[in-house]
C-alpha cells in the first residue's frame, strides 16, 4: 500500500492521506489473504495517519459483499452497512 499525505484545499486545510494498493489474488481462494491484508493496511493508516481524512483505492480484487473493504470503514459505517446487507 502506498500512501501520500496531503492537505485538502479550503479553510482549515484538513490533513488527508491518499492510499492505493493491490490486494491478493482475485477469487474465493484469496478472500482470507485479502481480508488480512486490508486489516493490516487499515491498522497502519489508523496509527500513522490518526486524525487525517483517509481515501483508499486501488485494485482490491474483491466483490462488494465479501467484507474486505469494510476493514477501511469506521465502526459506525460498518454497522450501518451490515444492516443494509441483512435487509
Amino acid at each position: 500500500m502506498c500512501v501520500g499525505p496531503t492537505h485538502l484545499p479550503g479553510p482549515g486545510r484538513a490533513q488527508a492521506a491518499v492510499a492505493g494498493g493491490y490486494l491478493a489474488t482475485a477469487g474465493r481462494a484469496g478472500v482470507t489473504a485479502r481480508r488480512s491484508e486490508a486489516a493490516r493496511a487499515s491498522e497502519i493508516l489508523a496509527a500513522t495517519y490518526a486524525g487525517y481524512t483517509k481515501f483508499v483505492g486501488g485494485d482490491l480484487n474483491d466483490d462488494p459483499l465479501s467484507g474486505t473493504a469494510d476493514k477501511f470503514l469506521r465502526h459506525r459505517l460498518r454497522a450501518r452497512r451490515m444492516r443494509l446487507v441483512q435487509t
